[in-house]
């Protein structure tokens, strides 16, 4: 398994971006207690939001997500976890929580029309 890499928001690296080593520990973690459980596991949930809370708010959202993504996929592949409808069920639940907890603890900044963004 490769090493978890630090992404870089401005774009300045060719490398897809990646969460940091130490969000990159914590979904291993997560994820190794899902697949030995095979169940949902709460602590995920507050892994999950855990990592989307230390994401700096001053990111851009689809840039944390993709670094996300792309971690996850990595740590799946560390794990060995086969290529199927299985696979594509637990990572695609892994990533809507992510995104569920990404937007739950963004505060809602009204724009002009006074709607929440």
């Amino acid at each position: 398994m490769r090493a978890a890499q630090s992404y870089a928001v401005d774009g300045s690296t060719s490398i897809p971006p990646h969460l940091s080593a130490e969000h990159h520990e914590l979904l291993l973690a997560a994820l190794s207690q899902r697949v030995a459980d095979d169940c949902f596991v709460s602590d995920s949930r507050s892994t999950l939001r855990q990592i989307a809370s230390s994401c700096g708010r001053a990111e851009r959202p689809e840039q944390v997500l993709v670094a996300f993504k792309n971690s996850l996929d990595d740590v799946a592949n560390g794990l060995r976890i086969p290529f199927s409808p299985e696979r594509n069920t637990l990572l695609t639940g892994l990533v809507t929580a992510f995104i569920e907890e990404m937007y739950s603890s963004a505060p809602a900044i009204p724009d002009s029309t006074c709607r929440g963004k």
